[in-house]
């Protein structure tokens, strides 16, 4: 558990093997467990692990608004909204903002299904990001910025595409594919 804001963490291995459950969302446990966005907060070189990733969680479901470079998570990594600076991160599926916002910055991250944004909105930069089927404010909004990025299937703001989103050499796979013009 981190409660405070000022924290550096750099080359450590989290994991969680089982735990009981409190309860869902951002109550349930998980290997890296920060009480709140801590803005401040610094990882590097870090890995967040569960082994049953249902049940319990690699990183817990809050926002993250700090900075992590080099970042591993699982399913449900980097929490429901994800407003911080990522550079170099990966995460399962679920990851990066997932139901609900990736409003931060993305440098060469990677996510499994339902990732950045999916259900929410994804208003952030992101550029070299891979996401699999459903990414990319998926189910939600597309709003942000995105260069060089790879989705699969219904990615890339298939529910709406924003006005404002910008699209530079971003490729989509799969069908019904919804990449905007703007």
């Amino acid at each position: 558990e981190q409660t405070a804001d000022d924290v550096k963490i750099s080359g450590l291995t989290m994991g969680i093997t089982s735990a009981s459950s409190t309860g869902s969302g951002a109550t349930e446990a998980s290997a890296y467990f920060p009480t709140t966005a801590l803005a401040n907060a610094v990882l590097t070189d870090v890995i967040c692990q569960s082994e049953n990733p249902y049940n319990v969680y690699s990183m817990r479901r809050i926002e993250y608004a700090g900075t992590y470079t080099r970042v591993a998570g699982g399913t449900n990594s980097f929490g429901t909204t994800a407003s911080g600076t990522f550079t170099d991160c990966t995460g399962g599926e679920d990851a990066f903002g997932s139901a609900g916002t990736a409003s931060g910055t993305f440098l060469r991250c990677v996510a499994g299904g339902n990732g950045f944004g999916v259900y929410g909105t994804a208003s952030g930069t992101f550029t070299d990001c891979v996401g699999a089927v459903w990414c990319f404010g998926a189910g939600g909004t597309a709003s942000g910025t995105f260069t060089d990025c790879v989705g699969g299937g219904y990615s890339f703001g298939s529910g709406t595409v924003d006005a404002g989103a910008v699209f530079i050499r971003c490729h989509g796979a799969g069908t019904h594919m919804n990449v905007g013009t703007t």
